[in-house]
């Protein structure tokens, strides 16, 4: 992402960004679910989704990382050390997201990566949620000075 994006602008490809993972979420969700009900035995396509899923929400997080310390800084809503402590807590959760996607990744062993994946599948679109609530939203990054109501309340 460019530095010249407008705060409305970043937040718009960041949201864009959690659509494309959640379609990946639901595809993941879909051959966890063949291998547990017995139609799918190999978990190859689980197992190539997840590792297409792993790579886009590792750009993604690059992408918002980068962006997410700047973007809460401009909606001059929040303390730059309660904006570090959210930014550090964010990217600790990112560790922890990335170290489930991995520990799903089971090549030969179809059933415990199916049900390994539909727990990282539940955890990453709690995360997504939480973010759109939090700060991915026009209450929090506007292109206004002032947001008026960056807690959403």
């Amino acid at each position: 992402m460019t530095a010249t994006l407008s705060d409305s602008e970043a937040c718009a490809k960041l949201l864009a960004e959690h659509e494309c993972l959640r379609f990946l979420l639901l595809a993941c969700e879909g051959e966890a679910s063949k291998i547990l009900d017995g139609r799918e035995t190999t978990g190859r396509q689980l197992l190539s989704t997840l590792l297409e899923l792993r790579d886009a929400f590792e750009d993604h997080n690059r992408e918002e990382e980068s962006q997410l310390r700047p973007l809460l800084l401009g909606a001059d809503s929040f303390g730059e050390v309660r904006i570090a402590g959210m930014v550090a807590d964010h990217m600790q959760e990112h560790a922890a997201l990335r170290e489930a996607l991995r520990d799903a990744v089971e090549p030969n062993l179809p059933d415990r990566s199916a049900r390994a994946a539909l727990e990282v599948v539940s955890r990453l679109r709690r995360h997504m949620d939480a973010e759109e609530a939090q700060f991915l939203n026009e209450r929090v990054l506007r292109d206004d000075l002032v947001s008026l109501d960056a807690f959403g309340g």
